[in-house]
């Protein structure tokens, strides 16, 4: 006898990595926290120059932080913006144009262009 064959089930958005928060794993983690670091560290740099800086170079940091976020977190399809950006940019780069050419084989081929061109020929007459 025969075994009964099942269906190969894939379930849908099932994701290949562990999140910490829902769209927010380590890999994001990591790039959020080197970011931080740079920020910081401009941050320092800014406000040691010049106190006035202090509420610009916290406003910068915040900014870049929030775009940072912005631009990594994925949604419920597991793309992050920069993701979807690239795909945009791919479909932009493809062929738009599409050159057609038609071929009639099939009336060449039973005669009926043939009959056409007589039937035009004695029309003109």
């Amino acid at each position: 006898m025969r075994k009964e064959e099942k269906e190969l089930y894939i379930p849908m958005n099932a994701l290949d990595r562990q999140d910490l928060i829902s769209g927010f794993g380590k890999k994001e983690l990591k790039l959020a926290l080197a970011v931080f670091c740079v920020c910081l560290i401009g941050c320092i740099v800014a406000v040691s120059q010049n106190d006035d800086n202090m509420i610009f170079a916290i406003m910068i940091t915040v900014g870049i932080m929030a775009t940072l976020l912005f631009m990594v977190w994925r949604d419920q399809y597991d793309e992050s913006m920069v993701e979807k950006v690239r795909q945009v940019f791919a479909y932009a780069k493809l062929q738009k144009k599409y050159e057609y050419h038609y071929d009639d084989w099939l009336a060449a081929y039973t005669g009926e262009v043939e009959n056409e061109e007589n039937s035009r020929a004695n029309d003109g007459q």
